[in-house]
């Protein structure tokens, strides 16, 4: 083929930085880049450099069996990655300069993996490698064609420093994808609502709980992406907070306060305890100052948190559930009197609950227990 162009050249570079961003774009990057060498598939391979074998590739025109048939086996008898992993250096190469076309078509790798799609010559190199690791990309072309030539090997070098680059960024971009899944994934768990909102009070995401309490029996809903209060005389209460957390978290002083209770309709709604706290401006992106995460809202209601503080004092100390309520009842300072009428129990069966409970708690006083209950609950609830 003719020499590769500068608008070719930029083309080729964008659909890099393209690929770069989007991982599934890969393969059409090493279609392109092939057809301007003339080539008839291309790989692009992460590989161990302590041993012959790879971790992760992205090919053109290599089927998935001969991709899990490389990897597998072929990879331990290709000459030219064999010599590839003796050379220190970093850069691209031309097959036919380092085998000769005779004890090349002899090989078994030939033979046996390449010659029935007609894969003869390649050029190609390592991009970056260090102690564990390295990327090796290579671009395949039939023994018809003939081998890469000088102008293909110094295409292959210009554009190999921003495949470094475009490899580092999907690096990077898949670290910080499995961070946010893990992070989504922690607070999707909670047992507790968790709503992130931009500075102009807009809502950008928002946790299972969350979005249970928001299409549930609950006094909060979400119309034009903003937060909504059902009753309309908590509204103001409601867009106060969240402009005061805001404010907060882009370095404004205000007095107020960051905790609100929603009442809505007590026939049709639950109640539900708001609180906001303020994501600090350094978060805020170049790009998109406005997408900031500026305030976190958690959200709670006071029924769901009683099953949650029920249901974790069982699985924490072993407690029954009639343990488990009695210990509630006086972490919320009943004396054993009324716990007894509050469960229609005998003051001697509490008594009786009460010392298994000091047993499984390990505590020995009605003062100790709440502590520890306080103590073990508080960083679960809200």
């Amino acid at each position: 083929m003719g020499k590769t162009t500068g608008p070719e050249i930029a083309d080729l570079l964008g659909r890099l930085y393209d690929a770069a961003l989007k991982p599934e774009l890969w393969p059409q990057f090493l279609e392109h880049l092939a057809g301007h060498l003339d080539g008839r598939s291309a790989a692009l391979r992460v590989l161990d450099t302590t041993q012959p074998s790879l971790s992760h590739s992205a090919t053109w025109n290599f089927t998935d069996e001969e991709n899990r048939r490389y990897r597998d086996y072929f990879i331990q008898v290709d000459p030219f990655y064999r010599l590839l992993r003796r050379q220190p250096q970093i850069g691209m190469q031309l097959s036919h300069h380092a085998v000769s076309d005779r004890e090349y078509a002899q090989s078994e790798f030939y033979s046996d993996f390449f010659r029935h799609t007609d894969r003869f010559y390649a050029a190609g190199g390592f991009v970056m490698r260090d102690s564990q690791r390295a990327l090796l990309l290579g671009i395949q072309r039939s023994r018809q064609r003939g081998p890469f030539d000088e102008h293909d090997r110094q295409l292959l070098h210009s554009i190999a420093p921003h495949l470094k680059r475009a490899a580092d960024l999907t690096r990077l971009l898949a670290r910080e994808d499995a961070l946010v899944a893990g992070s989504c994934e922690a607070l999707d768990r909670l047992e507790i609502g968790v709503l992130l909102l931009s500075e102009s009070g807009a809502l950008l995401w928002a946790n299972k709980r969350a979005e249970q309490a928001l299409s549930g029996d609950y006094p909060l809903d979400i119309s034009g992406g903003q937060l909504k209060a059902c009753a309309g005389h908590e509204q103001a209460a409601l867009r106060r907070l969240v402009s005061e957390v805001v404010a907060m978290g882009m370095g404004r002083d205000h007095p107020g306060s960051n905790a609100l209770r929603l009442l809505g309709d007590p026939e049709n709604h639950q109640p539900l305890v708001l609180l906001g706290v303020p994501v600090s401006r350094e978060t805020a992106s170049f790009w998109c100052p406005t997408e900031r995460t500026a305030a976190i809202l958690y959200i709670g209601s006071p029924a769901e948190q009683r099953r949650f503080c029920h249901d974790r004092l069982r699985q924490l100390f072993g407690l029954t559930p009639a343990e488990a309520r009695v210990t509630e009842l006086i972490a919320n300072g009943l004396e054993l009197k009324r716990i007894a009428q509050r469960l229609g129990s005998s003051q001697h069966t509490v008594r009786s609950q009460l010392k298994s409970i000091y047993q499984k708690t390990g505590t020995g006083r009605q003062g100790e227990l709440v502590s520890l209950i306080t103590a073990t609950l508080s960083p679960l609830v809200l």
